[in-house]
């Protein structure tokens, strides 16, 4: 991840879906994500272009939770239309 003026960037989870890929991970409105498979992440296209195509995969991310850094392994789910 990224870091500027000491401060690790990311982006903010603002919704988890009961059941998806994100909730299954652990993850949280409120955490933020840091990185997924090695790439930093600090839009929501850099997030879509780390998981595009890769339904099925197991992907490990990094997120902040406060102020703990987190390892968690997503497994990628189908984009709903």
């Amino acid at each position: 991840a990224q870091q500027r003026e000491g401060r690790e960037r990311g982006l903010l989870i603002v919704g988890v879906s009961p059941g998806g890929p994100a909730d299954s991970a652990g993850l949280m409105v409120g955490d933020i994500l840091l990185d997924v498979a090695g790439r930093a992440i600090e839009a929501t296209d850099d997030l879509l272009e780390q998981l595009t195509g890769r339904a099925g995969e197991e992907l490990t991310a990094y997120t902040l939770r406060g102020l703990e850094r987190r390892e968690v392994t997503l497994t990628v789910g189908e984009r709903p239309s």
